[in-house]
């Protein structure tokens, strides 16, 4: 038996990476995702990102807002789930023009708010094991590190 493929995309902004966060969830470090979805049948793999991206934020890809676009691959993701990761660069994303909607089956949106933080140990454990291989959560410790200028606090945008 096959597993399931989930896709998603992890987007770095200057200001940071976008995340989602799941409704019903704390607001506590582990606690937030990325866009991303179920593949459904005869999709491709870039075809399900770009629904599930416009599903759970509006924003669509590809793009002109969007510089850089990467195919990262499949990783394990749960035992009945892989992923297929893409990654991709824009200038600005402003966090509170971004709307969910994705309902759950309880009629409530998929994801309530969105930030953009450099910190990616906000996301579930399971995707901070792969961005940690990617180098992705190293790589903000250390720009943050080299800039020795505080940063700016995380934005969380609320969009109930």
């Amino acid at each position: 038996m096959s597993k399931k493929v989930t896709c998603g995309i992890l987007i770095k902004t200057d200001d940071g990476f976008l995340l989602c966060h799941p409704s019903g969830r704390g607001y506590d470090k582990g606690c937030y995702d990325i866009p991303k979805g179920c593949k459904e049948e005869g999709e491709t793999e870039f075809n399900c990102m770009a629904r599930e991206l416009k599903e759970e934020t509006g924003l669509i890809i590809p793009s002109e807002q969007f510089h850089y676009i990467e195919d990262l691959g499949r990783y394990r993701y749960t035992k009945e789930k892989d992923i297929h990761l893409f990654y991709a660069e824009t200038h600005k994303i402003d966090a509170t023009k971004l709307y969910c909607s994705s309902e759950l089956d309880n009629g409530k949106k998929e994801h309530d708010s969105f930030m953009i933080t450099e910190d990616l140990e906000y996301c579930f454990r399971s995707l901070q094991n792969i961005f940690r291989l990617k180098g992705y959560i190293n790589y903000a410790r250390k720009q943050k590190e080299e800039d020795s200028v505080p940063s700016t606090q995380e934005e969380v945008v609320r969009n109930d």
